[in-house]
């Protein structure tokens, strides 16, 4: 037991020393980004294989990376808006995406990517937004009597 601890010791000083090398050393930083680069030309597909194989740990990745969410927050968000966003109510699953305050930075719930879209249009304004409800209002209760060639 004594030499699985000093062997896990042993692993955390290696990985240390090599963080130190490789922050402290531009010639080791660049061989080592020149090997990732070699293996990558000669892989790939493997990113790709590995992320349609593992799609929670990149939702995960992507959520915690964007938002500081973890893959367990997201899907508590997700019951409670019971899977549809939280403004047109259609049910989107797990292609629901994180809407939050590009100010402040707090998340307000899920939205469809449509209505996500929507509000960051109108850059997140109510003012913006009521005004476009009403415009849609008076237009439909007074046609301008010309028609749009497109459908």
């Amino acid at each position: 037991m004594g030499k699985r601890i000093l062997t896990e010791i042993q692993k955390k000083q290696k990985a240390e020393h090599d963080r130190l090398r490789y922050n402290s050393n531009e010639e080791v930083r660049k061989r080592r980004l020149k090997a990732a680069k070699n293996w990558k030309d000669k892989n790939p597909d493997y990113m790709k294989n590995w992320q349609k194989t593992n799609p929670d740990k990149v939702k995960e990745y992507n959520l915690k990376k964007n938002h500081g969410l973890s893959l367990v927050q997201y899907r508590k968000l997700q019951l409670q808006q019971n899977n549809q966003c939280a403004i047109c109510k259609k049910v989107e699953g797990d292609r629901l995406v994180v809407d939050h305050c590009h100010t402040t930075m707090t998340i307000r719930g899920l939205l469809c990517v449509g209505c996500n879209r929507g509000i960051g249009f109108f850059d997140d304004e109510p003012k913006k937004l009521t005004a476009a409800g009403d415009y849609l209002k008076r237009a439909a209760a007074s046609p301008s009597g010309l028609t749009s060639r497109r459908s």
